[in-house]
């Protein structure tokens, strides 16, 4: 599919209609008022993803989180996953084009009819229930939810949510979910593939198979001539000479300042669409800046009665993980994200329902698991004292759901049923600005007897499964009964008057504190505007009155809105020829450390061919310095420039008290070697040389996690990856490098390796590989004639030998490439690096007599006389490592240091 964004340089002054956000409210805005004839603008904060773009390893996903915490924000401000922390409640949304409708679990359920009788709602909207109805329509006729079909897989972790239901005498319903599942183009133009059941929606469907609004709504709204601008941080809005003024900031890198200079665009018409915490603090800014709304903007947060918990040790396989990086042709059904629920709604009180569903939790993000849920308390420091003994039963419940050395498919965690459960709260949640930054204040939001009774109903669903219920850490008592939501509602509710509410039940902003009056032209059109909780998912109601909204704000001008299907395309003059594609672009992380100073920087081109043939072509540099003999605080760079073709950084340094410095450094093989200036040029005095180390964890970190952008296709955008890469780690990428021919490597469950040149003769450049996993051994690896150490360490099978051995506590060295004349030159460097008296070398003629048992995946990467060699066989750490390990003696041969 062609991107749909284009650059930010083209964006115009004015348009008739900017939607800010582009999420089921924003992207339904674009849609149907570009089919109404408008000139249509959407700003969006985060980045375009294409299928094959969305993190499906570890270290990729990592470097797509980022954070809003109490004390400041981490991480790029364009990265996909983007949690609030908060000191009562945590909030997990998307960022990117399509919203959080990119990494959500597709469900499109109803609420209860009787949800709306509530008289929160505006009595406008109570008394016009079928112009809501036609927007569930209008919403499914777009969104195209299904349930899981009957002619596909049977799923195990379905069946276990089945046996939960039986048990708790409920019923288990397929629910519907915004999933395709038949190859082909669909009704707005677009290619879709069908689901690959591999479990990974929420970090991102690589195979264009979920709904999102990026392969409906949106490219509709493209398809009408909307134009779509990314990485674009509306800061607040504000009403002049009869036009709305949008100020905003350009993120080029997600490493800017929040308080860098602003640039304006100006609209008749402002459809404000950012999310429930997007929109909320647009508006709690464009009020301090002087806008006049409702004392309400802020007002009756809620997190949809949200509870997570999970079900360990079960008897039985679940199949609860993703496949992440792995090869679908290797893999058992996983299934959509969440294909099932347990609807236990339609109770005598409306807000005792819930439903519980079962969900997957992405490979991508299984190793951290565990991690994350023992430490989510220690971030905010909510583990007290006398909350020790429950914290210490929990960390070895925690520990149960942990991979192990054998990887997530071999362990505990795939025998672990998770639950998303919705169900209802009190929206009485509030958002502020403090400190400049958004925060979320609802003081013991989880004492709610309902959240005692969802986990109640949890531990007995676990009892049919045979397992143990883990309550979600961050509610348990320890914790406070703190939540975390991925729903969240409210902050611009709709209400009757501006004394109760932020908007009016069409989404028009109130313009006083009390009575009816609003603002022409200015909506909100999002989770926002909810005034209570759902007892679902909201996607489908957001989508419903999204829909509404546009229709009432359409008609009040008399404009038409064309909802015929399938969407045409975009109408070309035939002298038009189409836009050239833009170039690649790359963006990569660089971390150089030193006694003194300390560099963290991320670098962007807009054009890799050029930044690599042409060595005057500089990338942007931005990020940040701690250098403690300068400024008690980092140093923000400035005017930062990299030349790829001399290695060579060129920046300034500026302190928040105005105090300027300039650095160039010069960088080689695990080197940054720098000179800092007393000012803002090389003119001025020198103040320090220096050397800067780049570790090897950084140099992984830089390399595994390098973006190309703009490629036509994955195996263009791998191409070039690694084309990139080599220039600038050369041979190294090889090693720390996240691609391999024409696939992304699996991360390895070891540290970063240690490289040690040996001596050379003239031939390939020889080295030694170390993975220092403890005090065992040292190991030293050698391959066979016409073999590469890869065969030790391949990525393709879930446990190779160095990762087998390295958790088994072993020092395992790599020689690479293996040659029996350099075995004692490599034999007296391990000596002299570790000062051990012995090294245990293996290299032992791997070969079976009869082919080994090898994976599509490591058929596909090995030459074919390797197909025969038993340790790269896809049970090799069950049926093989542990014969090796017996021959190994388990002490250290190590001498005193």
């Amino acid at each position: 599919m062609p991107r749909l964004s284009s650059p930010v340089r083209e964006i115009k002054n004015h348009y008739t209609v900017l939607v800010v956000g582009s999420g089921y409210g924003g992207a339904i805005a674009a849609s149907r008022l570009a089919r109404a004839g408008q000139q249509v603008c959407v700003l969006e904060r985060g980045r375009e993803f294409q299928n094959g773009e969305y993190p499906d390893t570890e270290a990729e996903a990592l470097a797509e989180m980022q954070a809003q915490l109490p004390s400041g924000h981490t991480g790029s401000r364009t990265g996909l996953y983007d949690f609030h922390i908060n000191p009562d409640v945590n909030v997990f949304m998307g960022c990117g084009l399509g919203g959080t409708s990119l990494i959500n679990g597709n469900v499109a359920l109803r609420p209860e009819p009787r949800v709306f009788d509530d008289p929160r709602w505006p009595q406008a909207l109570r008394d016009d229930l079928g112009s809501v109805e036609e927007g569930y329509r209008r919403a499914e006729e777009m969104l195209r939810p299904a349930a899981y079909p009957a002619r596909y897989p049977a799923l195990p972790k379905l069946l276990a949510l089945e046996q939960s239901a039986s048990l708790l005498g409920q019923t288990c319903e397929r629910a519907p979910i915004t999933v395709n599942f038949a190859e082909g183009i669909n009704h707005v133009g677009v290619e879709q593939h069908a689901c690959m059941l591999c479990g990974d929606c929420v970090t991102g469907c690589n195979y264009g198979a979920k709904n999102t609004v990026l392969f409906n709504y949106l490219p509709d709204a493209k398809n009408f001539g909307a134009e779509i601008y990314t990485q674009i941080s509306v800061r607040h809005i504000e009403r002049k000479d009869g036009r709305w003024l949008v100020h905003y900031q350009a993120l080029e890198t997600g490493r800017e300042d929040f308080d860098e200079p602003l640039r304006t665009v100006s609209a008749d018409i402002v459809v404000l669409a950012a999310g429930t915490l997007g929109s909320t603090e647009i508006l709690l800014r464009s009020k301090a800046a002087g806008l006049p709304l409702s004392d309400q903007v802020g007002q009756q947060f809620s997190g949809n009665g949200d509870v997570l918990g999970y079900s360990y040790g079960c008897t039985e396989e679940i199949r609860g993980v993703g496949y992440g990086h792995r090869d679908p042709r290797d893999m058992e059904a996983v299934g959509p994200c969440i294909a099932g629920a347990i609807d236990m709604r339609r109770q005598p009180d409306l807000d005792d329902g819930i439903v519980i569903q079962e969900f997957v939790t992405p490979g991508a993000l299984v190793n951290l698991l565990p991690g994350a849920l023992a430490e989510a308390g220690a971030a905010l420091g909510k583990v007290a004292e006398e909350g020790l003994e429950e914290a210490m039963a929990m960390e070895g419940d925690i520990e149960s759901l942990s991979v192990g050395p054998y990887g997530a498919y071999e362990s505990a965690a795939n025998n672990t049923q998770a639950y998303l459960v919705t169900t209802h709260e009190r929206g009485s949640g509030s958002m502020r600005l403090a400190g400049g930054r958004l925060q979320i204040e609802w003081p013991h939001v989880g004492d709610q007897p309902i959240f005692a009774r969802v986990n109640a109903t949890l531990a007995e669903a676990t009892r049919a499964l045979g397992g143990n219920y883990l309550i979600d850490p961050l509610w348990s008592t320890i914790f406070n009964h703190d939540l975390i939501t991925v729903h969240p509602l409210g902050g611009c509710v709709m209400a009757k008057d501006a004394a109760h509410g932020v908007v009016n039940h069409k989404g028009q902003a109130f313009s006083a504190s009390s009575d009816t009056t609003v603002h022409e032209g200015l909506y909100v059109c999002d989770g926002s505007t909810i005034p209570r909780s759902l007892g679902v998912g909201p996607l489908l109601t957001i989508s419903a009155l999204g829909e509404r909204t546009c229709a009432l704000l359409a008609k009040d001008r008399g404009w038409r809105i064309d909802y015929a299907l399938p969407s045409r395309s975009p109408a070309r003059h035939p002298d038009n020829a189409p836009a050239s594609p833009a170039p690649l672009g790359v963006q990569f992380a660089e971390t150089a450390r030193g006694d003194a100073l300390e560099l963290d920087l991320t670098v962007v081109s807009d054009d890799l061919d050029d930044l690599m043939r042409n060595p005057d072509r500089k990338a942007r540099v931005a990020g940040r310095a701690l250098a403690a003999a300068l400024s008690s605080e980092p140093l923000k760079v400035a005017g930062g420039e990299f030349s790829l073709g001399r290695m060579a950084y060129r920046m300034k340094l500026v302190g928040r008290e105005g105090k300027t410095f300039y650095l160039q450094g010069l960088k080689d093989a695990g080197a940054l070697h720098v000179t800092l200036y007393d000012g803002d040029s090389e003119a001025r005095a020198v103040l320090a040389r220096s050397t800067l180390r780049i570790l090897p964890q950084d140099l992984q970190r830089q390399l595994t996690t390098l973006r190309v952008s703009n490629a036509p296709n994955a195996r263009a955008r791998l191409e070039a990856t690694t084309r990139f890469g080599r220039a600038l780690a050369g041979d190294l990428y090889d090693i720390y490098g996240g691609v391999a021919g024409e696939r992304k490597k699996r991360p390895l469950r070891v540290n970063a390796p240690t490289v040690y040149p040996l001596p050379g003769n003239g031939g390939p450049r020889r080295r030694l590989i170390r993975y220092e996993g403890g005090s065992h051994g040292p190991v030293l690896l050698t391959a066979g004639a016409g073999m590469s150490s890869m065969i030790f360490s391949i990525d393709t099978i879930e446990t190779n030998l160095v990762e087998f051995l390295f958790a088994h506590s072993y020092d395992v060295w790599l020689l690479d490439p293996p040659d029996d004349k350099d075995r004692e030159v490599a034999l007296a460097k391990v000596k002299d690096i570790t000062r051990a008296a012995n090294v245990r070398i293996l290299n032992a003629d791997w070969k079976a007599a009869a082919p080994a048992d090898l994976n599509a995946a490591t058929r596909d990467a090995v030459p074919q006389e390797w197909h025969s060699i038993s340790i790269i066989g896809k049970n090799a750490a069950r049926d093989v490592y542990p014969g090796i390990l017996s021959g190994l003696a388990p002490t250290s041969g190590r001498t005193a240091r």
